[in-house]
């Protein structure tokens, strides 16, 4: 997929670390990736729990860390975004992380890229949210 998109941890996640479906997020990287600078902290604290449960080790978890600050990710202030995340969020009655996430999709009238399925169930009108199996 060319273009913009907007990048959800989980999709980045998946670039970085290999899980299920992470073959479907590498065709994101052809694409100029947008993202509130909350998509770090969402991954860290993945790459922490997956250490935590014994599903990675800290060496390869920090390895990922590496790849992710690697990524040519446009970071945006969340303090942009934060004051329409919030409404957002109260209306839709979701947690604020993922309407960070929505509220800079709108602002930049880019498609989001998720791999949270229900993520992908909201539907905001002027919001375009794709999932993985429809990059193509």
């Amino acid at each position: 997929m060319n273009g913009r998109l907007i990048l959800d941890a989980s999709v980045a996640i998946k670039i970085v670390v290999a899980e299920e479906d992470s073959e479907k997020a590498i065709p994101v990287l052809d694409s100029v990736l947008v993202a509130p600078d909350l998509l770090l902290a969402e991954c860290g604290n993945i790459l922490w729990k997956k250490v935590r449960k014994g599903d990675l080790p800290p060496e390869p978890a920090s390895d990922a860390a590496g790849a992710l600050l690697a990524l040519r990710v446009e970071l945006l202030p969340s303090s942009r975004s934060l004051a329409g995340a919030l409404r957002r969020a109260v209306r839709l009655n979701h947690p604020i992380y993922d309407c960070l996430y929505l509220e800079v999709a709108a602002m930049l009238g880019v498609p989001l890229v998720t791999a949270d399925r229900k993520l992908l169930r909201m539907t905001e009108p002027g919001i375009e949210v794709i999932g993985l199996d429809d990059l193509s």
